[in-house]
Protein backbone atom coordinates (compact mmCIF):
# COMPACT_ATOMS: atom_id res chain seq x y z
CA UNK A 1 0.00 0.00 0.00
CA UNK A 2 0.92 3.40 -1.17
CA UNK A 3 -0.90 5.85 1.37
CA UNK A 4 0.33 9.01 -0.54
CA UNK A 5 -0.74 7.47 -3.86
CA UNK A 6 -3.14 4.92 -3.81
CA UNK A 7 -6.67 5.67 -4.36
CA UNK A 8 -8.49 6.97 -1.45
CA UNK A 9 -11.51 5.04 -1.02
CA UNK A 10 -9.81 1.95 -1.54
CA UNK A 11 -7.05 2.75 0.82
CA UNK A 12 -9.72 3.93 3.43
CA UNK A 13 -11.87 0.23 3.37
CA UNK A 14 -8.26 -1.68 3.49
CA UNK A 15 -7.43 0.82 7.01
CA UNK A 16 -11.05 0.72 8.04
CA UNK A 17 -12.43 -2.71 7.97
CA UNK A 18 -9.61 -4.45 9.96
CA UNK A 19 -9.55 -1.68 12.23
CA UNK A 20 -12.95 -1.89 12.92
CA UNK A 21 -12.73 -5.10 13.93
CA UNK A 22 -9.90 -5.09 15.98
CA UNK A 23 -11.07 -1.90 18.16
CA UNK A 24 -14.58 -3.60 18.14
CA UNK A 25 -13.09 -7.04 19.75
CA UNK A 26 -10.87 -5.50 22.01
CA UNK A 27 -14.28 -4.55 23.81
CA UNK A 28 -14.90 -7.94 24.11
CA UNK A 29 -12.46 -8.63 26.83
CA UNK A 30 -14.58 -6.94 29.13
CA UNK A 31 -17.93 -7.08 27.82
CA UNK A 32 -17.42 -11.23 27.05
CA UNK A 33 -16.81 -11.38 31.15
CA UNK A 34 -19.83 -9.20 32.10
CA UNK A 35 -22.20 -11.16 29.80
CA UNK A 36 -21.39 -14.72 31.22
CA UNK A 37 -20.32 -13.45 34.24
CA UNK A 38 -23.94 -11.51 34.47
CA UNK A 39 -25.96 -14.49 33.12
CA UNK A 40 -24.36 -17.82 35.24
CA UNK A 41 -22.75 -16.03 37.98
CA UNK A 42 -25.45 -12.83 39.24
CA UNK A 43 -26.03 -9.54 39.03
CA UNK A 44 -24.01 -8.72 41.94
CA UNK A 45 -20.76 -10.37 40.24
CA UNK A 46 -21.75 -7.77 37.47
CA UNK A 47 -21.76 -4.87 39.40
CA UNK A 48 -18.24 -5.47 40.41
CA UNK A 49 -16.48 -6.45 37.15
CA UNK A 50 -17.93 -2.31 36.64
CA UNK A 51 -16.37 -1.39 39.46
CA UNK A 52 -12.97 -2.95 38.28
CA UNK A 53 -13.62 -1.56 34.53
CA UNK A 54 -11.87 1.95 35.46
CA UNK A 55 -8.49 -0.10 36.35
CA UNK A 56 -8.92 -1.88 33.05
CA UNK A 57 -9.43 1.66 31.32
CA UNK A 58 -6.18 2.65 32.76
CA UNK A 59 -4.19 -0.44 31.59
CA UNK A 60 -5.31 0.02 28.18
CA UNK A 61 -5.23 4.01 28.17
CA UNK A 62 -1.53 3.50 28.47
CA UNK A 63 -1.14 1.29 25.74
CA UNK A 64 -3.42 3.95 23.81
CA UNK A 65 -0.91 6.63 25.09
CA UNK A 66 2.42 4.77 23.90
CA UNK A 67 0.84 3.17 21.23
CA UNK A 68 -1.15 6.01 19.18
CA UNK A 69 1.57 8.67 20.05
CA UNK A 70 4.26 6.74 19.09
CA UNK A 71 2.43 5.21 15.99
CA UNK A 72 1.23 8.28 15.00
CA UNK A 73 4.52 10.29 15.10
CA UNK A 74 6.28 7.00 13.39
CA UNK A 75 3.63 7.44 10.69
CA UNK A 76 4.46 10.58 9.82
CA UNK A 77 8.86 9.99 10.14
CA UNK A 78 8.08 7.30 7.61
CA UNK A 79 5.78 9.64 5.43
CA UNK A 80 8.94 11.60 5.28
CA UNK A 81 11.05 8.84 4.28
CA UNK A 82 12.83 9.40 7.99
CA UNK A 83 12.45 5.67 8.66
CA UNK A 84 15.17 5.69 11.81
CA UNK A 85 13.51 8.89 13.55
CA UNK A 86 10.13 6.35 13.34
CA UNK A 87 11.74 3.36 14.60
CA UNK A 88 13.31 5.35 17.32
CA UNK A 89 9.52 6.24 18.65
CA UNK A 90 8.95 2.44 18.39
CA UNK A 91 11.55 2.47 21.16
CA UNK A 92 10.80 4.83 23.50
CA UNK A 93 7.32 3.54 23.34
CA UNK A 94 8.21 -0.03 23.94
CA UNK A 95 10.94 1.53 26.98
CA UNK A 96 7.91 3.15 28.49
CA UNK A 97 5.70 0.38 28.49
CA UNK A 98 7.84 -1.61 30.52
CA UNK A 99 8.15 1.55 32.69
CA UNK A 100 4.30 1.54 33.54
CA UNK A 101 3.83 -2.07 33.90
CA UNK A 102 6.39 -2.09 37.10
CA UNK A 103 5.05 0.87 38.73
CA UNK A 104 0.92 0.04 38.33
CA UNK A 105 1.93 -3.31 39.52
CA UNK A 106 3.70 -1.78 42.48
CA UNK A 107 0.83 0.78 43.54
CA UNK A 108 -2.23 -1.47 42.67
CA UNK A 109 -0.85 -4.61 43.94
CA UNK A 110 -0.60 -3.98 47.31
CA UNK A 111 -3.15 -1.44 47.68
CA UNK A 112 -5.90 -3.19 45.93
CA UNK A 113 -8.50 -3.00 48.51
CA UNK A 114 -8.47 0.80 50.09
CA UNK A 115 -8.20 1.74 45.81
CA UNK A 116 -11.33 -0.21 45.18
CA UNK A 117 -13.52 1.30 47.54
CA UNK A 118 -12.11 4.50 46.54
CA UNK A 119 -13.22 4.40 43.09
CA UNK A 120 -16.84 2.83 44.07
CA UNK A 121 -16.58 -0.58 45.58
CA UNK A 122 -19.13 -1.71 48.58
CA UNK A 123 -18.96 -4.61 51.16
CA UNK A 124 -22.12 -7.00 49.04
CA UNK A 125 -19.81 -6.98 46.26
CA UNK A 126 -15.96 -6.39 47.65
CA UNK A 127 -15.28 -10.58 47.63
CA UNK A 128 -16.85 -10.50 43.89
CA UNK A 129 -14.13 -7.45 42.99
CA UNK A 130 -11.03 -9.11 44.80
CA UNK A 131 -11.34 -12.46 43.01
CA UNK A 132 -11.20 -10.97 39.67
CA UNK A 133 -8.82 -7.90 40.03
CA UNK A 134 -6.03 -9.80 42.07
CA UNK A 135 -6.04 -12.03 39.13
CA UNK A 136 -6.18 -9.36 36.24
CA UNK A 137 -3.91 -6.87 37.59
CA UNK A 138 -1.19 -9.06 37.76
CA UNK A 139 -1.40 -9.17 34.46
CA UNK A 140 -1.02 -5.53 33.66
CA UNK A 141 2.04 -5.91 30.96
CA UNK A 142 -0.14 -7.81 29.39
CA UNK A 143 -2.92 -5.44 28.61
CA UNK A 144 -0.48 -2.52 27.93
CA UNK A 145 1.54 -4.00 25.30
CA UNK A 146 -1.65 -5.52 23.45
CA UNK A 147 -2.97 -2.41 22.93
CA UNK A 148 -0.17 -1.09 22.13
CA UNK A 149 1.50 -3.03 19.37
CA UNK A 150 -1.85 -3.38 18.33
CA UNK A 151 -2.15 -0.11 16.88
CA UNK A 152 2.01 -0.34 16.06
CA UNK A 153 1.64 -3.32 13.76
CA UNK A 154 -1.40 -1.86 11.86
CA UNK A 155 0.76 1.39 10.98
CA UNK A 156 3.47 -0.61 9.77
CA UNK A 157 0.90 -1.66 6.61
CA UNK A 158 -0.03 -4.82 8.36
CA UNK A 159 -3.86 -3.96 9.69
CA UNK A 160 -5.03 -7.48 9.04
CA UNK A 161 -2.40 -9.10 11.24
CA UNK A 162 -3.71 -6.01 14.01
CA UNK A 163 -7.11 -7.26 13.16
CA UNK A 164 -6.07 -10.89 13.60
CA UNK A 165 -4.64 -10.79 16.34
CA UNK A 166 -7.22 -8.64 18.11
CA UNK A 167 -10.02 -11.00 17.18
CA UNK A 168 -8.11 -14.47 17.86
CA UNK A 169 -7.62 -13.29 21.91
CA UNK A 170 -11.35 -11.72 21.77
CA UNK A 171 -12.46 -15.19 20.83
CA UNK A 172 -10.25 -17.12 22.92
CA UNK A 173 -11.55 -14.80 26.17
CA UNK A 174 -15.10 -14.94 25.48
CA UNK A 175 -14.65 -19.06 24.59
CA UNK A 176 -12.57 -19.38 28.16
CA UNK A 177 -14.75 -17.55 29.98
CA UNK A 178 -17.75 -19.99 29.00
CA UNK A 179 -15.39 -23.10 30.02
CA UNK A 180 -14.53 -21.56 33.28
CA UNK A 181 -16.91 -19.91 34.71
CA UNK A 182 -19.57 -22.79 33.88
CA UNK A 183 -18.33 -26.63 33.67
CA UNK A 184 -15.12 -25.86 35.74
CA UNK A 185 -17.01 -23.58 38.05
CA UNK A 186 -14.52 -21.16 38.87
CA UNK A 187 -16.44 -18.21 39.10
CA UNK A 188 -15.64 -14.35 38.97
CA UNK A 189 -11.82 -15.72 39.15
CA UNK A 190 -12.27 -17.93 35.73
CA UNK A 191 -13.28 -14.35 33.94
CA UNK A 192 -9.89 -13.19 34.85
CA UNK A 193 -8.00 -16.00 33.69
CA UNK A 194 -9.87 -16.08 30.58
CA UNK A 195 -9.14 -12.47 29.57
CA UNK A 196 -5.71 -12.97 30.73
CA UNK A 197 -5.26 -15.85 28.14
CA UNK A 198 -6.67 -13.97 25.27
CA UNK A 199 -4.46 -11.11 25.68
CA UNK A 200 -1.15 -13.43 25.62
CA UNK A 201 -2.99 -15.29 22.33
CA UNK A 202 -2.96 -11.45 21.20
CA UNK A 203 0.62 -10.38 22.20
CA UNK A 204 1.73 -14.12 19.62
CA UNK A 205 0.61 -12.83 16.86
CA UNK A 206 1.16 -8.98 17.17
CA UNK A 207 4.57 -10.20 17.65
CA UNK A 208 4.99 -12.79 14.49
CA UNK A 209 5.33 -9.20 12.64
CA UNK A 210 8.53 -8.70 14.03
CA UNK A 211 9.74 -11.32 11.79
CA UNK A 212 8.31 -10.90 8.67
CA UNK A 213 9.87 -9.07 5.77
CA UNK A 214 8.48 -5.60 5.92
CA UNK A 215 8.79 -4.91 9.18
CA UNK A 216 10.18 -1.93 10.27
CA UNK A 217 9.32 -1.98 14.16
CA UNK A 218 12.70 -2.14 14.88
CA UNK A 219 14.36 -1.29 18.42
CA UNK A 220 17.06 1.54 17.94
CA UNK A 221 18.50 3.54 21.08
CA UNK A 222 20.84 5.93 19.33
CA UNK A 223 17.97 8.49 18.64
CA UNK A 224 15.72 8.15 21.97
CA UNK A 225 16.27 11.62 23.62
CA UNK A 226 13.59 14.00 25.43
CA UNK A 227 12.32 15.94 22.42
CA UNK A 228 11.15 12.53 20.74
CA UNK A 229 9.64 11.18 24.66
CA UNK A 230 7.81 14.92 24.98
CA UNK A 231 6.18 14.25 21.05
CA UNK A 232 4.88 10.57 22.08
CA UNK A 233 3.35 11.65 25.25
CA UNK A 234 1.81 14.79 23.72
CA UNK A 235 0.40 13.22 20.15
CA UNK A 236 -0.81 10.05 22.40
CA UNK A 237 -2.31 11.68 25.73
CA UNK A 238 -5.52 12.34 24.51
CA UNK A 239 -6.15 8.62 23.96
CA UNK A 240 -5.25 8.16 27.04
CA UNK A 241 -7.25 10.95 28.84
CA UNK A 242 -9.99 9.32 26.97
CA UNK A 243 -9.39 6.09 28.81
CA UNK A 244 -8.60 7.69 32.10
CA UNK A 245 -11.44 10.31 32.26
CA UNK A 246 -13.87 7.36 31.37
CA UNK A 247 -12.25 5.40 34.38
CA UNK A 248 -12.78 8.64 36.96
CA UNK A 249 -16.73 8.93 35.17
CA UNK A 250 -17.40 5.49 35.69
CA UNK A 251 -15.91 5.79 39.55
CA UNK A 252 -18.39 9.25 39.97
CA UNK A 253 -21.47 7.03 38.47
CA UNK A 254 -20.90 4.16 40.75
CA UNK A 255 -20.11 6.41 43.36
CA UNK A 256 -23.42 8.82 42.71
CA UNK A 257 -25.55 5.93 42.25
CA UNK A 258 -24.33 4.11 45.32
CA UNK A 259 -25.81 7.14 47.21
CA UNK A 260 -29.01 7.66 45.28
CA UNK A 261 -30.40 5.01 43.50
CA UNK A 262 -29.01 2.37 45.43
CA UNK A 263 -27.20 -1.49 43.85
CA UNK A 264 -29.84 -1.85 41.46
CA UNK A 265 -28.81 1.95 40.36
CA UNK A 266 -25.39 0.46 39.95
CA UNK A 267 -26.19 -3.01 38.24
CA UNK A 268 -27.91 -0.38 35.18
CA UNK A 269 -24.88 1.19 34.66
CA UNK A 270 -23.17 -1.43 34.48
CA UNK A 271 -25.46 -2.60 31.26
CA UNK A 272 -25.24 1.02 30.02
CA UNK A 273 -21.44 1.21 30.80
CA UNK A 274 -21.00 -2.13 28.21
CA UNK A 275 -22.57 -1.19 25.69
CA UNK A 276 -20.80 2.23 25.72
CA UNK A 277 -17.42 0.11 25.77
CA UNK A 278 -19.14 -1.26 22.05
CA UNK A 279 -19.56 2.34 20.74
CA UNK A 280 -16.27 3.99 22.13
CA UNK A 281 -14.58 0.83 20.34
CA UNK A 282 -16.44 1.42 16.81
CA UNK A 283 -15.55 5.20 17.41
CA UNK A 284 -11.91 4.08 18.17
CA UNK A 285 -11.75 2.17 14.92
CA UNK A 286 -12.80 5.22 12.73
CA UNK A 287 -10.04 7.62 14.33
CA UNK A 288 -7.71 5.01 14.22
CA UNK A 289 -8.54 4.19 10.28
CA UNK A 290 -8.04 7.85 9.62
CA UNK A 291 -5.09 9.04 11.88
CA UNK A 292 -2.36 7.01 9.55
CA UNK A 293 -3.61 7.66 6.39
CA UNK A 294 -4.28 11.82 7.70
CA UNK A 295 -0.97 11.78 9.17
CA UNK A 296 1.40 10.74 6.45
CA UNK A 297 -0.63 12.97 3.79
CA UNK A 298 -0.30 16.02 6.20
CA UNK A 299 3.18 15.53 6.48
CA UNK A 300 3.67 14.90 2.54
CA UNK A 301 1.21 18.09 2.34
CA UNK A 302 -1.08 16.13 0.06
CA UNK A 303 -4.21 18.66 1.57
CA UNK A 304 -6.35 17.36 -0.65
CA UNK A 305 -5.87 14.04 0.22
CA UNK A 306 -6.56 14.95 3.86
CA UNK A 307 -9.67 16.92 3.28
CA UNK A 308 -11.08 13.47 1.67
CA UNK A 309 -9.65 11.03 4.19
CA UNK A 310 -11.38 13.20 6.82
CA UNK A 311 -14.45 13.29 4.99
CA UNK A 312 -14.59 9.46 4.60
CA UNK A 313 -14.21 9.30 8.36
CA UNK A 314 -16.73 11.33 9.87
CA UNK A 315 -19.66 10.21 7.07
CA UNK A 316 -18.38 6.33 8.74
CA UNK A 317 -19.04 7.90 12.27
CA UNK A 318 -22.36 9.99 11.64
CA UNK A 319 -23.64 6.46 9.99
CA UNK A 320 -22.31 4.30 13.16
CA UNK A 321 -23.74 7.01 15.38
CA UNK A 322 -27.38 6.67 13.93
CA UNK A 323 -27.18 2.98 13.50
CA UNK A 324 -26.55 2.28 17.31
CA UNK A 325 -29.00 5.12 18.90
CA UNK A 326 -31.39 3.51 16.96
CA UNK A 327 -30.84 0.17 18.06
CA UNK A 328 -30.36 1.42 21.74
CA UNK A 329 -33.77 3.09 21.62
CA UNK A 330 -35.89 0.01 19.88
CA UNK A 331 -34.70 -2.58 21.66
CA UNK A 332 -33.79 -1.74 25.22
CA UNK A 333 -34.96 -4.88 26.97
CA UNK A 334 -32.83 -6.80 24.49
CA UNK A 335 -29.95 -5.22 25.68
CA UNK A 336 -30.56 -6.21 29.60
CA UNK A 337 -31.17 -9.41 28.87
CA UNK A 338 -28.09 -9.88 27.02
CA UNK A 339 -26.21 -9.01 30.70
CA UNK A 340 -28.30 -10.21 33.29
CA UNK A 341 -31.99 -12.25 34.74
CA UNK A 342 -33.64 -8.75 35.56
CA UNK A 343 -36.10 -8.74 38.17
CA UNK A 344 -39.15 -5.53 37.27
CA UNK A 345 -37.21 -2.97 39.89
CA UNK A 346 -33.87 -3.61 37.70
CA UNK A 347 -36.10 -3.57 34.25
CA UNK A 348 -37.59 -0.52 34.82
CA UNK A 349 -34.31 1.40 35.71
CA UNK A 350 -32.26 -0.13 33.21
CA UNK A 351 -34.82 0.73 30.17
CA UNK A 352 -35.24 4.54 31.23
CA UNK A 353 -31.66 4.69 31.98
CA UNK A 354 -30.80 2.95 28.31
CA UNK A 355 -33.04 5.32 26.35
CA UNK A 356 -32.22 8.20 28.01
CA UNK A 357 -28.16 7.76 27.79
CA UNK A 358 -28.25 6.60 24.24
CA UNK A 359 -29.18 9.19 22.92
CA UNK A 360 -25.63 10.70 23.97
CA UNK A 361 -23.72 8.24 21.11
CA UNK A 362 -25.24 10.66 18.30
CA UNK A 363 -22.85 12.97 19.14
CA UNK A 364 -19.98 10.69 21.52
CA UNK A 365 -18.70 9.02 17.76
CA UNK A 366 -18.33 12.70 16.47
CA UNK A 367 -16.66 14.07 18.72
CA UNK A 368 -13.77 10.69 18.96
CA UNK A 369 -13.25 11.09 15.97
CA UNK A 370 -12.51 14.93 15.62
CA UNK A 371 -10.44 14.52 18.52
CA UNK A 372 -8.23 11.81 16.89
CA UNK A 373 -7.78 13.48 13.53
CA UNK A 374 -6.78 17.12 15.63
CA UNK A 375 -4.04 14.69 16.90
CA UNK A 376 -3.14 13.21 13.06
CA UNK A 377 -2.28 17.12 12.12
CA UNK A 378 -0.13 17.78 14.74
CA UNK A 379 -3.10 20.00 17.22
CA UNK A 380 -2.78 17.82 20.08
CA UNK A 381 -4.26 21.00 22.13
CA UNK A 382 -7.36 20.77 20.49
CA UNK A 383 -7.85 17.38 20.73
CA UNK A 384 -7.00 17.54 24.22
CA UNK A 385 -9.68 20.51 24.66
CA UNK A 386 -12.17 18.02 23.35
CA UNK A 387 -10.91 14.95 25.37
CA UNK A 388 -11.01 17.60 28.73
CA UNK A 389 -14.61 18.62 28.31
CA UNK A 390 -16.60 15.43 27.05
CA UNK A 391 -14.26 13.14 29.10
CA UNK A 392 -13.91 14.94 32.60
CA UNK A 393 -14.67 18.73 33.05
CA UNK A 394 -18.09 18.78 32.08
CA UNK A 395 -19.11 15.13 33.07
CA UNK A 396 -17.69 15.21 36.77
CA UNK A 397 -20.02 18.65 37.34
CA UNK A 398 -23.16 17.30 35.90
CA UNK A 399 -22.72 14.26 37.47
CA UNK A 400 -22.42 15.90 40.90
CA UNK A 401 -25.18 18.73 40.52
CA UNK A 402 -27.83 16.83 38.50
CA UNK A 403 -29.36 14.91 41.04
CA UNK A 404 -28.82 17.68 43.50
CA UNK A 405 -31.21 19.90 41.31
CA UNK A 406 -33.49 17.49 39.18
CA UNK A 407 -33.77 14.02 41.16
CA UNK A 408 -31.39 11.27 41.12
CA UNK A 409 -32.88 10.26 37.74
CA UNK A 410 -31.54 12.88 36.19
CA UNK A 411 -28.24 11.55 36.30
CA UNK A 412 -28.67 9.53 32.62
CA UNK A 413 -29.29 12.91 31.03
CA UNK A 414 -25.57 13.92 32.22
CA UNK A 415 -23.70 11.99 29.22
CA UNK A 416 -26.46 13.64 26.34
CA UNK A 417 -25.92 16.82 27.70
CA UNK A 418 -21.96 16.34 27.87
CA UNK A 419 -21.76 14.93 24.55
CA UNK A 420 -23.50 17.71 22.79
CA UNK A 421 -21.97 20.77 24.46
CA UNK A 422 -18.66 18.78 23.08
CA UNK A 423 -19.61 18.41 19.87
CA UNK A 424 -20.79 22.73 19.25
CA UNK A 425 -17.10 23.18 20.50
CA UNK A 426 -15.57 20.66 18.24
CA UNK A 427 -17.57 21.93 14.64
CA UNK A 428 -16.39 25.20 16.25
CA UNK A 429 -13.02 24.41 16.12
CA UNK A 430 -13.00 22.43 12.12
CA UNK A 431 -14.73 25.93 11.19
CA UNK A 432 -12.55 28.42 12.91
CA UNK A 433 -9.64 26.67 14.13
CA UNK A 434 -8.23 24.20 11.95
CA UNK A 435 -9.46 23.37 8.23
CA UNK A 436 -9.50 19.25 7.36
Amino acid sequence: MDILNDDIKKLYFKFLIPTIFATLVTSIYILGDAIIIGRFINDKAMAALNVITPVFSLFYGTGYLLGVGGAVMMASAFGEKKIEKGQAFFTISVLFGIVFSVIYASVLLPFFKPIMYFIGASDEIYDYISQYGYIFVSGVPLFIFSAMLQVFVRNDMSPKRAMAGVIAGGITNVVLDYIFIVPFNMGIAGGAWATLAGSVLSLIIYSAHFFSKNNRLKLIFGRINLNNILLVFKCGFPNFFIEISNAAVISLFNIQLRNTIGFTGITAYGIVENAYLVVNSLSNGVSQTAQPLIAANYAAEKTERVENFFKAGLITSVIISVLVTLFGELNPEFIINMFVNADNELMGIAVYAIRIYFISFLMAVSNIYISGCFQAVMKSGYSMKICILRGFALSAVFILIFPLIFGSCSIWFVMPCVEFLTLIYAVYCIKFKIKL
